[in-house]
């Protein structure tokens, strides 16, 4: 889709970055990468539904971002920020999902915004080290595919370092060379540039999962109704059921405007402890599991979280997420995090049909 140069112009500087979950564009993810050596970046992609836009403008440490998503289109848009009191938008309704990573995370719909980031300076390095650019990027592969992947970096006299275990990487973890290929191993890629006498830059993170299709994968029952709060699923008929391999609307080809989904199935848990849960909806939902309530996000509302912390033990426990949408905007996200693994969607390949 990018060649190399354009890849770090589109993806790094503007942050216009595809979803592999949903590609085409129907949902984009905004992380600009600000640079303290530039005043301002203006970067515009043509998408099949329309002109993508990412402005961004740098003065006096504050931070002054422009974007615009087509229509039939959203977003997720990742602020740069000290804190999330730091930022605002020109949108009321437009509330940030979380922070993580001084990014602040919004989550919107076609049309244009504007978003300011006060103080971003304190956050800036002198100079500053680009990010590298990860290709593929996240992606979910069908066992026992393989796939290459190549690192690219755009600081003068600067090296990339990477891990493939999750963890940070550092001046003695893997120097890349040339482009690799992972078989068949869900992998958690993480690159870091270097160069001497500077601090590290920001590192990248790109997931790989591969997925067995005979077990891997979530059923679901799909209804349609008009509801305020959840309905009791199993006085209700679906009008279709299936399976998809991923707790996301993006699964869905085709969605009505008042609806309800049941997902159930088994998430394996591979080391025992105490795991949380982020369930990110709009509108209401719940989340169960071995039937117990772990997040309670019923009723009507944008798209926001509730969290939830459960004991899990190591092997499969059963999973279920109910969800109801009663018009207007729509979402549906299922973050966690637990031992040895630091906050992120529920990949594919820890869900199980049984």
């Amino acid at each position: 889709m990018f060649g190399s140069v354009c890849a770090w112009f589109y993806q790094g500087l503007g942050g216009i970055n595809p979803d592999p979950q949903n590609p085409g564009f129907k949902h984009t993810i905004i992380k600009p990468s600000i640079i303290n050596e530039l005043d301002f970046a203006n970067v515009a992609y043509h998408s099949v539904y329309g002109e993508i836009k990412s402005n961004w403008e740098l003065k006096n440490g504050d931070l002054k971002l422009k974007i615009v998503i087509p229509p039939n289109t959203n977003a997720s848009v990742y602020i740069p920020a000290n804190s999330i009191k730091e930022v605002s938008s020109d949108d009321p309704s437009i509330i940030p999902v979380d922070v993580k990573d001084n990014l602040v995370h919004f989550e919107v719909p076609s049309g244009k915004y504007t978003f300011i980031s006060k103080n971003l300076g304190k956050l800036l390095k002198f100079p500053m080290l680009s990010i590298p650019v990860i290709d593929p990027p996240d992606s979910t592969l069908y066992s026992p595919d393989s796939v290459m992947i190549n690192i690219r970096q755009y600081s003068k006299d600067a090296e990339i370092r990477f891990t493939l275990d999750g963890s940070e990487p550092n001046e003695n973890s893997k120097l890349f060379t040339k482009p690799f290929i992972i078989l068949h191993n869900s992998t958690v890629i993480k690159a870091r540039v270097f160069r001497k006498g500077m601090k590290p830059g920001f590192t990248k993170t790109n997931r790989i999962v591969f997925i067995d299709t005979l077990k891997n994968g979530i059923n679901y029952k799909y209804y349609i109704g008009a509801w305020s709060r959840l309905p009791n699923f199993s006085k209700l008929n679906p009008v279709r059921t299936g399976k998809v391999y991923n707790i996301s609307l993006n699964e869905f080809d085709n969605l009505d405007e008042k609806f309800g989904i049941l997902f159930t199935g088994s998430i394996e848990i591979k080391s025992g402890g105490t795991y949380t849960f982020n369930l990110i909806s709009n509108d209401g939902s719940k989340l169960f599991i071995d039937d117990k309530l772990v997040v309670d996000a019923d009723g009507p509302h944008g798209f926001a979280g509730e969290t939830g912390k459960i004991d899990l033990t190591k092997g499969l426990h059963k999973i279920r997420i109910e969800y109801f949408q009663m018009g207007g905007g729509k979402g549906l996200e299922l973050f966690y995090q637990g031992p040895g693994i630091e906050e992120q969607v529920i990949p594919a390949n820890v869900l199980f049909l049984n």
